[in-house]
This record gives C-alpha cells, sequence and structure tokens, in this order.
C-alpha cells in the first residue's frame, strides 16, 4: 500500500509539472493576453478584499462593547434628495431621551474642528 501511495503521488507531482510547464508556454506565446488576463485578475481579487473588508466592518459596528445588540445610530434622511446624512440635529439626543422611555444613555458626538 506504501508503494501504491508512493507511486500516486509521484504521478500528481508529475501532472502538476506539465500543467505549469504548459501554462508557461502559453503566457510566454500569448504575452499581452496574459497581461491582460493577469492584470484583470489582480485587479479582481484586489476590488474583491477591498468590499470584503468593508462589509466586515459596516457589519461589525459597535460590536466590540459588551450590550452591542442595545446599541443605535441615527441618520438624518432626506428623501426628497435620496441622501443620508450621518449627522442628526443637536436637540434630538435630548428630545429622544425625555420622549422614549426606552433610551437609557445618549451620547453625542462632534465632528468640527
Amino acid at each position: 500500500m506504501l508503494a501504491n501511495k508512493k507511486n500516486h503521488f509521484k504521478i500528481v507531482r508529475t501532472m502538476f509539472k506539465n500543467y505549469f510547464k504548459t501554462a508557461w508556454r502559453s503566457i510566454l506565446k500569448n504575452k499581452t493576453t496574459s497581461i491582460i488576463n493577469i492584470a484583470g485578475l489582480s485587479v479582481g481579487i484586489s476590488a474583491a478584499m477591498l468590499i470584503l473588508l468593508w462589509v466586515q466592518n459596516e457589519i461589525n459596528f459597535d460590536n466590540y462593547h459588551p450590550d452591542s445588540d442595545k446599541i443605535y445610530r441615527l441618520t438624518t434622511s432626506l428623501k426628497h434628495y435620496n441622501w443620508i446624512w450621518e449627522t442628526t440635529p443637536l436637540l434630538l439626543a435630548d428630545a429622544a431621551k425625555k420622549d422614549i422611555p426606552e433610551i437609557m444613555t445618549v451620547a453625542r458626538l462632534n465632528t468640527s474642528n
């Protein structure tokens, strides 16, 4: 059985060696097409990785807090212009805390310098 496994790995190694030889010859024969294909593959993989990182960041927003399921972020939506702003009016936090009894604490951030 051990001799059979050795023979199998030798065949697989030879097969992959042949595949790489064939691919290398094809790349050298069709240089322009190969460069375009490799560049397109590189751009596609890079874009996919950046999109994955962005989606992961959006999904894990504030997950490091112990009660992350109780944290909410308010935004302003202007439906006429189809805009969503990451800001709210200044007095909204006090009004929301007063009118909604489920709110335990509020925090306001000021991003201006």
